[in-house]
């Protein structure tokens, strides 16, 4: 385990306001080349609806995202 590679890893969660999926008619995960990386949605709600996502940003797009302020959103 000591010689495993690790990468840097960046997690945004955040609430879901309105069934963005809807939109395109594409699922509400998506895993991208792009800066976001994935887009994991998640069905906490009390039916099964999906209240919250989480975007995971990894390696360089980790690192870039944690140099920015708090009070300013990844581009």
């Amino acid at each position: 385990m000591a010689t495993l590679g690790y990468s840097t890893t960046t997690q945004l969660h955040f609430s879901i306001e309105r069934p963005y999926w809807e939109d395109d008619g594409l699922p509400p995960n998506m895993w991208t080349d792009q800066f976001c990386g994935q887009l994991l949605a998640y069905a906490h709600g009390d039916n099964g609806e999906i209240t919250s996502a989480c975007v995971w940003l990894s390696g360089k797009n980790a690192l870039r995202a944690d140099r920015l302020p708090d009070d300013v959103p990844p581009p």
